[in-house]
């Protein structure tokens, strides 16, 4: 009996414990890749730039929310360039190659923390949900046959 005991912990148990642990190590890396491409994320949406126009920093995330703000309240059609947040002007940013300590702090620039991350996630949605909603429909295409 005590064979038979050990046979089946040998053919039964052991694969189990070993498909387990597989499974326990999957959810853990997965999480941490999350992680990763969280902070990746973060870094890039607090990339600072210098507004061509008016010459004041603001982040990625920034010009993306102004974008979207612009987008909704005057309908341009084709605009491919972010608008700087501060003079709503479609301007070109020059890189800053180095950040300075005042830039975590300045009102202007102020970086986006990992703890508003998800906040800034659903209020992109949402202007996205506007500007979907506020899409005047098109009329339906005919078909050349029918007249």
């Amino acid at each position: 009996m005590n064979q038979f005991l050990t046979l089946l912990v040998c053919l039964i148990g052991m694969p189990t414990a070993g498909f387990l642990v597989y499974r326990l190590l999957e959810c853990l890396m997965r999480r941490i890749d999350v992680k990763e491409e969280e902070k990746r994320k973060l870094a890039e949406l607090n990339q600072l730039g210098e507004c061509s126009h008016c010459g004041r920093l603001s982040r990625m995330y920034q010009r993306e929310l102004a974008r979207c703000s612009l987008l909704l309240s005057e309908r341009p059609e084709g605009r491919s360039s972010l608008p700087c947040p501060h003079c709503k002007q479609e301007a070109d940013y020059f890189p800053v190659p180095a950040a300075l300590p005042f830039h975590d702090t300045h009102p202007d620039c102020l970086p986006l923390q990992k703890s508003e991350y998800a906040e800034y996630y659903k209020e992109k949605e949402q202007w996205a949900q506007l500007l979907y909603l506020s899409k005047p429909a098109r009329p339906l295409m005919k078909e050349e046959g029918e007249a």
